[in-house]
């Protein structure tokens, strides 16, 4: 633990935060949680979609974005929560942290991922822009998959709308498997 948190603190104060907001969650409730909320309406949901995509705050809106669920439908939290990640995501794009680049080249220098750049697969812009939105559609941080897309020259505006789907997609699963818990 000590040399993850010395190499990669970033990454690691990610993981942990993800730990820290679902003990949070637990400890005080869906019906708190959905208490907090309801009264941002569809604010909140683009709020929490633009929290979806940043690594530090992409576990708080993993617990806001389902909360909604008893309000508003799936549907309509996933565009309109997709529609706020993508903003974030795009600013992202242009103005990529260099802090976390960093990292991220020190965790591509691991023996792992160095095997797995040696792969055909790996080594085909395909692959790299699949993985980047399939990162992206997830919960965790957009910056990961924003720095695999930075080096394949995507044209920005074939970014802003599969990164617009990707997000959907992220989201609509995200509150179709959270809303059990409102």
């Amino acid at each position: 633990m000590h040399k993850l948190k010395n190499h990669y603190p970033r990454l690691t104060t990610i993981a942990l935060s993800y730990v820290l907001v679902w003990f949070v969650f637990i400890l005080i409730g869906p019906a708190v949680v959905h208490q907090l909320v309801a009264p941002l309406g569809v604010g909140g949901i683009v709020l929490a979609g633009m929290m979806y995509t940043y690594g530090f705050t992409a576990s708080v809106a993993t617990v806001l974005l389902p909360s909604f669920s008893p309000d508003y439908s799936i549907g309509l939290i996933a565009v309109v929560g997709g529609a706020g990640a993508m903003f974030v995501d795009l600013m992202i794009l242009r103005f990529f942290k260099k802090d976390l680049k960093g990292e991220i080249k020190r965790l591509g220098a691991t023996s792992f991922f160095r095997k797995v750049s040696r792969l055909p697969l790996a080594r085909e812009n395909v692959a790299r822009v699949v993985i980047g939105f399939a990162l992206i559609s997830s919960p965790l941080p957009d910056e990961l998959g924003i720095a695999l897309l930075a080096g394949t020259k995507i044209p920005t505006e074939t970014f802003r709308i599969v990164c617009f789907i990707a997000n959907i997609a992220g989201i609509y699963a995200l509150v179709t498997i959270g809303s059990g818990f409102f």
